[in-house]
């Protein structure tokens, strides 16, 4: 018998974020950029990115039906041609944004982040490491529609001014900036640019998408606490499952692990216990 399953939802469209690093005196640090105090994000702290458009797909990937990349579906199932535009437009919008050339063959696959079911925008977006190895110490220079403010700041520094309540940031930034952190601090001495690209490259080495560690977020609140939820949290629902999408269907056992940010209050706190 063929099992009916609920129509898949959709996102409204892809963005791609650049997450740029550069060697320092103390550690790599990470480019970060204040978005102006109005529009989307405002006044938050953020990574050269922005829309991937159409003219950021490659003519090797120009037969890929364009109908299929709102679908909401795993990230081994976006097509090639998708996750391709993306990496180009990672590498555009940080050339449009801060005037730094980065190479597109460098950049190493970290995450996919999609927003809850009945968020107001749906952008999944698509982060890439992406080491700044020539003209490092180039000057920045800010799209003035866009961003106000430039740093380039070591992952702790970020998150300790987040935790003052001096940076604002959103989830996904500042999930991204504490896997660098603990990357850097589990390094010997002062962790490298050469140091991340290696931690990236071995987490990413499936292919067909599964470079991409994929993030669905929930939102979910509990005894007064605030949390965003992710895969492997105990009160995290499987959306994809439901809609008849592997590996985790209806009626598998459900996962009993801890992978959640409480945003309740500063400083925010992540737990993965998987």
């Amino acid at each position: 018998m063929t099992k009916d399953f609920p129509e898949p939802t959709r996102v409204d469209g892809d963005a791609a974020s650049a997450v740029v690093v550069r060697d320092g005196p103390a550690g790599f640090e990470v480019l970060m950029l204040r978005r102006l105090d109005r529009g989307s994000f405002a006044g938050a702290w953020v990574f050269p990115g922005g829309y991937v458009d159409p003219e950021d797909t490659s003519e090797e990937y120009r037969h890929d039906a364009a109908a299929a990349w709102g679908a909401d579906v795993p990230v081994r199932e976006v097509p090639a041609g998708l996750r391709a535009a993306a990496r180009a437009a990672a590498v555009r919008e940080t050339e449009e944004e801060t005037g730094l050339l980065l190479d597109s063959g460098n950049l190493v696959p970290l995450t996919c982040w999609v927003p809850p079911v009945g968020a107001p925008k749906r952008m999944r977006a698509w982060y890439f490491l992406a080491p700044l190895t020539a003209g490092a110490d180039a000057p920045v220079r800010l799209s003035p529609g866009e961003h106000a403010e430039a740093e380039w700041l070591t992952p702790a520094d970020a998150l300790a001014r987040h935790g003052a309540g001096e940076m604002l940031l959103v989830p996904p930034t500042w999930v991204t900036l504490h896997e660098l952190a603990t990357l850097a601090g589990s390094a010997a001495g002062s962790a490298t640019v050469a140091d991340a690209v290696a931690a990236a490259e071995a987490r990413a080495s499936g292919g067909s998408g599964a470079e991409f560690e994929a993030f669905r977020s929930q939102q979910f609140a509990e005894d007064g606490r605030k949390y965003v939820l992710w895969h492997g949290d105990a009160g995290w629902e499987d959306e994809l499952a439901a809609a008849g999408h592997g590996p985790h269907l209806p009626g598998a056992p459900p996962t009993a692990g801890t992978h959640r940010l409480d945003v309740t209050g500063l400083p925010w706190t992540y737990e993965r216990e998987l």
